[in-house]
């Protein structure tokens, strides 16, 4: 991810946790999994604990656990495309197709996908880790 997209992620946890706005993170080779870490090592929670409070003040869902994933529009999204943006679509609802993301605040992010799967996208906010782990398993 470049720095543009992580200043999105670092203005929402600024905004969630005004106590972080003294977080100084690395200013090259940055990706979403060390911004999740810095904050919730400065805040001394756990990172669901971080993704809770985020989804909350933002009011964007946040998926806990990525068991029901449609393969089918996993299908759609390049192995690329998914490990670069941290993202995973996850089922078609009301129309749209539900993304996961640690990173949901990226405008680009959301605009890929829009592209990629032909359809509006709704953001949930999930854990890093646990994004890239359901990608490698899926696209094994």
């Amino acid at each position: 991810m470049d720095s543009r997209s992580i200043s999105f992620l670092t203005q929402e946890l600024m905004r969630a946790f005004p106590e972080i706005a003294d977080l100084r993170l690395p200013t090259e080779n940055v990706d979403v999994k060390d911004v999740w870490r810095a904050a919730a090592s400065h805040l001394d929670i756990l990172q669901q604990d971080v993704g809770l409070k985020l989804s909350e003040v933002c009011n964007i869902p946040f998926e806990s656990h990525l068991d029901a994933v449609d393969t089918g529009l996993v299908a759609k999204v390049p192995y690329a495309t998914a490990m670069r943006s941290c993202v995973l679509p996850l089922k078609l609802e009301d129309g749209n197709v539900v993304i996961a993301s640690p990173n949901p605040f990226d405008p680009n992010i959301l605009q890929d996908m829009q592209f990629i799967l032909g359809t509006q996208v709704t953001p949930h906010l999930a854990l890093p880790d646990m994004v890239e782990s359901k990608i490698a398993t899926l696209y094994a």
